[in-house]
C-alpha cells in the first residue's frame, strides 16, 4: 500500500514538472551592455561621425565576432523606456543597424546569421520576460521575432 502511495506521488510530481518545463520560455544567457555616457567616451572619430544622432550615453560591443565594434546609443524616451539605436560606423558613414524601444538591453550569446541576438526587457522586475530581436539577413537590420522574417533563420 505504502509503494504504490509513492509511485503515485513521483508519477504526479513528474507530471507537474513536465507541465512547468512546458509552459516556461526557454532561458537565453546574456552580458549585460555596459553603457557610458558620451562625455566619458573616448573615441572623438566615433563621436564626430555620430555628430547627427540625439543620445546620452553609448556602448561598444563586437556583435558578430569580427573584432570591429558596433555601437549602441541610447536616449531616454520617457521616465522608464529607452531608444536603443545600434549602429555600424565606418569613418564618417554610419549605418543603422536597428532600433528597440525597452527599459534594458542585453546581448544574448544565442547568434543568429553570426550574429548576437538582442534581448530588450520591458519590465524592471523581472529578466524571465524579454522580447528577441534577431538578425534579419536579408534586411540587413535587428528585427524582432515578433516580426515576419524576411529569410530563415540558422
Amino acid at each position: 500500500m505504502a509503494g504504490s502511495f509513492l509511485i503515485h506521488s513521483f508519477v504526479r510530481t513528474m507530471m507537474v514538472l513536465v507541465g512547468i518545463c512546458i509552459l516556461a520560455q526557454p532561458s537565453h544567457a546574456a552580458d549585460r551592455i555596459d553603457f557610458v555616457d558620451k562625455t566619458s567616451f573616448d573615441h572623438p572619430d566615433i563621436l564626430s561621425a555620430l555628430s547627427g544622432h540625439s543620445f546620452q550615453q553609448i556602448a561598444a560591443i563586437d556583435l558578430n565576432n569580427d573584432s570591429i565594434d558596433e555601437y549602441i546609443l541610447v536616449d531616454m524616451l520617457d521616465g522608464k523606456h529607452h531608444e536603443y539605436q545600434i549602429i555600424a560606423a565606418n569613418g564618417r558613414d554610419v549605418t543603422l543597424l536597428g532600433s528597440v524601444r525597452a527599459i534594458k538591453l542585453m546581448a544574448a550569446y544565442d547568434m543568429n546569421h553570426g550574429v548576437r541576438n538582442l534581448l530588450a526587457y520591458d519590465d524592471a522586475r523581472n529578466d524571465f520576460e524579454y522580447e528577441v530581436y534577431h538578425w534579419d539577413a536579408l534586411a540587413s537590420r535587428f528585427i524582432s521575432d515578433k516580426t515576419p522574417q524576411s529569410g530563415g533563420r540558422e
